[in-house]
C-alpha cells in the first residue's frame, strides 16, 4: 500500500513482500530497475518462488532478469526449481517464456540437460501446444544434435501429421535445420507421403527443409517426383514453393528441373506459366539458369503470356510472391 501511494519501500518491506512486488505491474518494474546490489538482497527470496512467479505476466520478466544477470548467484537455484516443473511451465503462456530464457542462460550442457530431463515422454504434447512448441524449438536450437534423440524418436511415428500441424511444422523445421544427420527415420516417414505434403499449407515448409537439409538420396525422392509431373507441381500454390527450393538447393538436378519446365510431356497439359504460382517458379528459374537456358525460358514465358489474360501478364511484374505465400510465423514469436 505504501508503494502504491508513491513511497519507496524499505529493504524490509521488499523482503517481506517480494512475490507481491514481482507479480505487480509497477512493483515488477521497480525490481527490474533496482541496482544489482539491492536486487541481490531480494533475489534469493524470489528464487525460492520462481515457479509461482514465472506463471505471472509481470513476474516472468523478473525471473528472466534474474536468470540473465544472476544477482547473488541465484541462477543455479532457479534452474533447479524450474526443472522440477518444466512441463507445466512449458505449457503455460508466461512460463514458456521463462523456460526459453532459462535455456539461453544455461552456462553449460549439464544445466541444459537438467532442464530437458523431464521433457522426455512429453515432446509430442509440447510440439502440438501453442506455447510448448516454442520450448521444444529452443531446446533443438540450443542443444547438440546427439542430445535430441528423445525428441526425434517421439516425433517420428506421427511425423506426417505433425508436418501438417501449424505448430508441429515449426518443430520439424528446426529439427531439420539443426539435427538432420540424426533424422534418417523421421525423414523417411515424411517421404512416404511426400507428394501430399508438398501440396499442404504447412507441410510444404517442412518439405522445403527436407530439400535443403536432407541427404542427396532424400532430395532425389522429391526431385524425381517433380520431374515426372513438373507442370502440375509448379502450378500448385504450395508445392511451387518446394520446386523453387529444389531449383536453388539441388544443384546436381537443376538442369533437369529446368528442362522439365519447358517440356509439354507428362500427365498434365499446358505450361508452367498457366498460373501465377507457376510464373513465380519461372521467375526463379530464369534467375538461376545459365545464359542459354535463360533465353529458352524467357522465350517460353513470352509465348505463353501473349495468349494469356491480362491478369496473368500482370503477375509477371508483381514485386514478390509474399502476398500469396506469407512467411511462416517466427519460430519464437512467443518471446516477442
Amino acid at each position: 500500500a505504501a508503494f502504491l501511494a508513491g513511497n519507496v519501500p524499505s529493504p524490509e518491506q521488499l523482503l517481506a513482500h517480494a512475490v507481491e512486488f514481482a507479480t505487480h505491474e509497477q512493483g515488477s518494474q521497480f525490481l527490474l530497475e533496482l541496482p544489482q546490489e539491492q536486487l541481490g538482497e531480494v533475489a534469493p527470496v524470489l528464487a525460492e518462488q520462481a515457479v509461482e512467479v514465472s506463471k505471472n505476466e509481470h513476474g516472468r520478466e523478473v525471473i528472466m532478469h534474474l536468470l540473465q544477470h544472476d544477482p547473488s548467484g541465484v541462477r543455479s537455484r532457479i534452474l533447479e526449481l524450474l526443472a522440477g516443473d518444466v512441463v507445466a511451465l512449458s505449457l503455460d503462456p508466461h512460463g514458456c517464456r521463462v523456460i526459453q530464457a532459462a535455456h539461453e542462460a544455461c552456462p553449460c550442457l549439464r544445466e541444459q540437460e537438467l532442464l530437458t530431463r523431464d521433457l522426455r515422454g512429453h515432446a509430442l504434447a509440447l510440439t502440438q501446444s501453442q506455447h510448448g512448441n516454442h520450448v521444444i524449438q529452443r531446446v533443438i536450437e540450443s542443444m547438440p544434435p546427439s542430445q535430441l534423440q528423445f525428441i526425434i524418436e517421439e516425433l517420428t511415428p506421427p511425423a506426417v501429421r505433425l508436418a501438417r500441424h501449424p505448430y508441429g511444422c515449426r518443430v520439424l523445421q528446426r529439427l531439420l535445420e539443426h539435427a538432420s544427420s540424426e533424422m534418417g527415420g523421421l525423414v523417411q516417414t515424411l517421404l512416404t507421403q511426400h507428394q501430399e505434403l508438398c501440396m499442404d499449407k504447412y507441410a510444404n515448409y517442412v518439405m522445403q527443409h527436407v530439400v535443403e537439409h536432407g541427404r542427396p538420396e532424400q532430395q532425389q525422392v522429391i526431385v524425381q517426383t517433380f520431374l515426372s509431373n513438373m507442370i502440375f507441381f509448379c502450378r500448385n500454390k504450395y508445392s511451387s514453393n518446394v520446386v523453387e527450393r529444389a531449383l536453388v538447393c539441388v544443384h546436381d538436378s537443376r538442369q533437369q528441373l529446368l528442362q522439365a519446365m519447358l517440356s509439354s510431356s507428362g500427365p498434365v497439359e499446358g505450361s508452367v506459366c498457366d498460373t501465377r504460382f507457376g510464373l513465380y517458379v519461372m521467375e526463379e528459374a530464369i534467375k538461376l539458369a545459365d545464359p542459354t537456358m535463360r533465353e529458352m525460358l524467357e522465350h517460353h514465358r513470352t509465348c505463353v503470356l501473349q495468349d494469356s489474360p491480362d491478369d496473368m501478364q500482370r503477375a509477371v511484374t508483381a514485386p514478390t510472391r509474399a502476398l500469396d505465400h506469407p512467411a511462416p510465423a517466427h519460430p519464437h514469436s512467443s518471446m516477442a
